[in-house]
């Protein structure tokens, strides 16, 4: 009677061990099947992460492009402004209106461009002092800016043609200011980035936005 039940246990055994081959036979190609779609898909698969920008970089691309809205402001405003001393009450409206615009236009920028020069990397700063200082002294043109708009505003209330005509003039001659100095600060900026750009190290010359 013992050795009937060794015997079944025996058959058993071999029976699972038998099962068990032939599904470790059978999945083994699958096995391989989906090592070797891991394997391809690391190299078709999956898409890589592209490189970290640095944050100077990053900066350095954005006081380009703010540079770049300025200078373009400042070419699209034109040269000079002129006025009509005896002009009629419409032709100076236009005046003011078209120079208001334009002091707009330029105030935008310079402030745009003054807001990206401040947004600098803190461990970067120090590294690019000359374009941070350079780039935030903007108070002479927002002053002349100021003063023009208060010579058109004074002009449009003032009670005789005289004083309009001398307000306008005034407007005429701060707001030639404030184009001139914009254009002496767009001057002086440009030769600070074409410098740092000849460094092929510097933050500038790597942005896209600064070639």
């Amino acid at each position: 009677m013992v050795c009937l039940i060794e015997e079944a246990q025996s058959q058993m055994e071999g029976s699972i061990y038998v099962r068990f081959s032939r599904l470790a036979i059978a999945t083994l190609p699958c096995a391989l099947l989906l090592s070797g779609m891991a394997a391809c898909g690391g190299e078709d698969g999956v898409v890589e992460a592209e490189p970290t920008i640095p944050e100077s970089v990053l900066w350095a691309g954005a006081v380009c492009a703010a540079f770049d809205d300025l200078l373009a402001t400042v070419e699209a405003v034109g040269e000079g402004l002129s006025y009509e001393p005896t002009a009629e009450d419409e032709v100076y409206d236009q005046f003011f209106a078209q120079l208001q615009s334009q002091m707009a236009d330029v105030n935008g920028a310079v402030e745009e461009l003054a807001f990206a020069v401040g947004q600098v990397p803190m461990d970067y700063s120090d590294t690019a002092s000359n374009v941070v200082e350079f780039g935030a002294d903007v108070d002479a043109i927002i002053a002349a800016k100021d003063e023009t708009l208060a010579h058109i505003e004074a002009a449009r209330t003032a009670e005789s043609n005289i004083d309009k005509g001398l307000e306008a003039g005034q407007a005429a001659i701060t707001g030639g200011t404030t184009l001139s100095l914009t254009r002496e600060f767009v001057a002086g900026l440009a030769g600070l980035l074409e410098k740092r750009k000849s460094n092929v190290d510097d933050a500038f010359s790597q942005a896209s936005e600064c070639q």
